[in-house]
């Protein structure tokens, strides 16, 4: 399968980046901070304009940590802050990233040289998907702040997310399997590594169709991606997506207290940690998962033996619990029905089926996955 080179579905942020660059090379310049969720397309869209800034005549550089936090701006950077048309970049920024290099590009910028434009994507684990974990960009030496903005990347829409899969297949998707790829809720590095275990397992016919599908079972490749996801978050975050995924799509935080017998104050780490990495968000109903592929490979994670001792207590607990459903493609298209329906995200039916059940047809707690 090709390696994804086309941006599709942001015409809108490429505009705006385009207009940056052009702000910049009349001399007034900003702080862009593109956010969004891991794996939504913030690096990619960073490569797209650093391309575009080259063939502008800008002299781009991409900054790391060592550059940020060096004692002194090396030799090469003094002479790039003051070189004619320079434009810094720096993916997977934190605050402390981003202070750094606000302070670098003032205190190493020659005194005759104009500021400086600075597009920044900023970490999944950086919280907030506004400025307020970064600085007020104002150099001390100019007459007014610089302007500062934040461009957050949304889930692709339905016609990016076809143009996305066609352009990954080499052919038109069949309905089928466009429903399966909703469950990757408009994201497009699991769309892409949903694709690739799909094929990889001969679930993918060569005119675009689903053929094979393991009901409720989701590629290895998906499961290991999603394994290692888990492996980079605390213990605590863990246990809380455990949980939660047994107690439905959306639930109460007040459930998941319950069953980690823990405190609300004692829980709050772990859940803006989960929430930080895009993996649930905050609802009008309750935290609900972002993706039903993560519910589900979420679910599919939990030991075979604990997951009968948790769903026990989830039932206790949760008066609408519902499991993730065993097909995919009811899974998705439950997926996309939410995120066009207007109103709160629920967990009810379009979440997996009537109340404690395991989707169509399953019976409470044994979901035939």
């Amino acid at each position: 399968m090709a390696a994804v080179t086309t941006l599709y579905g942001r015409e809108k942020e490429q505009r705006r980046l385009l207009q940056f660059l052009d702000r910049a090379a009349h001399g007034r310049p900003e702080l862009v901070v593109v956010g969004g969720q891991t794996g939504i397309g913030k690096s990619r869209l960073l490569l797209d304009t650093a391309g575009h800034a080259r063939r502008r005549g800008f002299t781009v550089h991409a900054l790391g940590d060592a550059d940020l936090h060096a004692p002194a701006p090396s030799r090469a950077l003094r002479a790039a802050l003051g070189a004619e048309r320079p434009l810094f970049v720096i993916d997977d920024a934190g605050a402390k990233s981003a202070e750094a290099l606000l302070s670098l590009v003032w205190e190493g910028r020659p005194a005759s040289a104009r500021p400086v434009p600075l597009l920044l994507a900023r970490s999944a684990n950086a919280a907030g998907p506004d400025l307020a974990a970064f600085p007020v960009w104002e150099d001390p030496r100019a007459e007014q702040a610089v302007p500062h903005t934040g461009l957050e990347l949304e889930p692709l829409g339905e016609q990016a997310v076809r143009e996305l899969v066609g352009g990954q297949l080499g052919v038109a998707p069949q309905p089928a399997l466009l429903d399966v790829m909703a469950c990757a809720n408009g994201n497009p590095r699991l769309i892409v590594e949903f694709l690739e275990g799909l094929r990889e397992e001969g679930r993918i016919g060569p005119d675009g169709d689903l053929v094979r599908l393991t009901p409720g079972r989701l590629p290895e490749r998906v499961r290991a991606a999603v394994g290692g996801l888990l492996r980079d978050m605390s213990p605590e975050s863990v246990q809380l997506l455990r949980v939660g995924t047994l107690l439905g799509r959306t639930f109460q935080l007040s459930q998941a207290v319950a069953m980690l017998n823990t405190s609300t104050a004692a829980l709050l780490p772990a859940l803006e940690e989960t929430l930080a990495m895009g993996v649930l968000r905050l609802a009008d109903d309750g935290i609900t998962f972002e993706h039903p592929l993560l519910w589900r490979a979420v679910y599919e994670a939990i030991p075979a033996g604990l997951r009968g001792a948790l769903l026990e207590e989830a039932r206790v607990l949760a008066l609408r619990s519902a499991l993730p459903p065993q097909d995919l493609a009811v899974l998705g298209r439950g997926g996309a029905a939410r995120r066009e329906r207007p109103g709160p995200a629920g967990g009810g039916p379009a979440s997996g089926g009537p109340a404690g059940t395991g989707g169509p047809g399953g019976r409470p707690g044994q979901p035939r996955a």
